[in-house]
């Protein structure tokens, strides 16, 4: 399952995640952002990675 939706996403927002969720997420925002980023995310902080079409924009 979570591969069919991260396959059809255009872009990814997260919150902050556990172990198992970071690592397939890190593949996916496609080395900009690592999994201790993703574990260790602040409260209300968010990464994202917005595509326009075929290309990724920059990460935030």
């Amino acid at each position: 399952m979570r591969d069919a939706v991260l396959g059809n996403a255009g872009s990814i927002i997260s919150f902050r995640v556990g172990a198992e969720d970071a690592q397939h997420l890190a593949r996916e925002f496609l080395g900009t952002f690592e999994e201790a980023d993703l574990l260790q995310l602040p409260n209300y902080r968010i990464l994202s990675e917005a595509h326009d079409r075929r290309d990724a924009v920059a990460a935030i």
